[in-house]
């Protein structure tokens, strides 16, 4: 303690001593000069300064074998605040607010393909946890005239990859002179999807249409862009309600069968779609997400036709 006082009293002893005196003398009277003694003031704060940090370093720099008293007071700030950052379980980790990029919007949506047409539907609700966002938002996107698709799960990712593929889909067509075929498209919105693999859209698609040989095509996709044709799907937040019903009235051909049957379904178009406008009524009433309102599309050699069907608004 001794030599390190004597060490901060000679090294203070050298800093007052490095203080310039400039003196001068006129007409026999001595004075000061002014520069000087301006200069003198800055060099005086200086050091001033530097003695006040240089204090205050040897008070609050960590003792040996124990911390001082500033940083056992940082510390239990520091403490405080953690604890007041977020909810704690009992006896469990402290639990901090944490932001996501992600939402999930809820809505249904449903394809049907039969031997000369496509059905594809979704409801209009758009919600985030309990809360309905609106009653009137669309999942529906027209790519070609014999292609469209229905997207549930996060709205914006949604909306953001129909606008990819309406623009891919315009490319084509000025490129080729021709729109793009359904099952082009399938392909292409796998890519898309898969291209995104590392910060996926989180968007769960169906995609339906008309193929070359007219018959109808429907697309079942995950969120990174495997996919498979299938005669029917259904994705979204009642996808546990109506799947069953689905396999229970169309009874879908096995993929694995060697040759590869036909997967389109029985069903004439009225049947199917008196079949989507059921499951949408099972679902609305058991399904929080899926409501208001079911917009359904028929894609056949005669173009686009859309109807629509009220569901429960609670």
């Amino acid at each position: 303690m001794r030599a390190r006082a004597k060490r901060r009293s000679n090294t203070l002893s050298t800093l007052f001593s490095s203080i310039p005196r400039s003196r001068c003398t006129t007409s026999g009277k001595t004075s000061v000069d002014i520069r000087s003694h301006h200069r003198s003031r800055r060099c005086f704060s200086g050091i001033l300064i530097l003695t006040l940090s240089y204090n205050v370093y040897w008070q609050i720099r960590p003792r040996e074998g124990s911390q001082s008293r500033c940083y056992q007071k940082l510390n239990n700030l520091d403490r405080k605040m953690m604890l007041s950052a977020g909810p704690q379980q009992h006896g469990g980790p402290t639990q901090h607010a944490s932001w996501s990029p992600y939402d999930n919007n809820g809505g249904t949506c449903v394809a049907v393909a039969g031997k000369d047409y496509c059905v594809i539907a979704a409801d209009t609700r758009m919600s985030t946890g309990f809360n309905i966002l609106t009653r009137d938002q669309t999942k529906v996107c027209k790519l070609t005239d014999k292609c469209l698709i229905a997207s549930a799960g996060f709205r914006a990712d949604a909306i953001t990859l129909h606008k990819t593929l309406q623009t891919r889909g315009i490319m084509y067509k000025h490129s080729h002179n021709k729109s793009m075929s359904c099952v082009a498209m399938a392909q292409m919105l796998s890519n898309t999807l898969y291209m995104k693999r590392f910060f996926p859209y989180y968007a769960f698609n169906l995609l339906g249409g008309i193929d070359n040989e007219g018959k109808g095509a429907v697309y079942t996709y995950d969120a990174i862009g495997s996919y498979e044709r299938t005669g029917y799907s259904c994705q979204g937040s009642g996808q546990a309600l109506i799947m069953p019903i689905l396999d229970n009235q169309l009874k879908a051909v096995s993929p694995l069968l060697v040759p590869p049957q036909d997967g389109a379904t029985p069903l004439t178009q009225e049947q199917a779609v008196d079949l989507v406008k059921d499951c949408f009524a099972t679902a609305g009433e058991r399904d929080i997400y899926t409501g208001d309102e079911v917009e359904i599309y028929v894609i056949n050699a005669s173009g686009v036709h859309k109807q629509t069907q009220e569901l429960k608004l609670d």
